[in-house]
């Protein structure tokens, strides 16, 4: 059976999607806007591209932005 969201929460502003473009050699950020609870109890993230399509995303891939640092930092430890 599918995952279904059963219920989706506003993320915070600070919250964003780090994927490495490798043609580029950058790193690419987009803001997450969403979380949401599956009928399993997990939590999913979601972010938006820059033409607004908002996709489920890998744990791994979130970062807090913190503006007095100026720099992005991992939320999870996978290590």
């Amino acid at each position: 059976m599918e995952d279904k969201f059963i219920q989706i929460i506003p993320a915070s502003e600070n919250l964003f999607s780090k994927s490495y473009i490798e043609e580029d050699g950058v790193y690419l950020y987009s803001p997450i806007v969403c979380m949401a609870l599956t009928s399993d109890g997990d939590i999913k993230f979601c972010d938006m591209d820059g033409s607004g399509y908002i996709d489920e995303i890998d744990t791994f891939m979130v970062v807090k932005y913190l503006p007095e640092l100026d720099e992005y930092v991992e939320l999870f430890d996978f290590e």
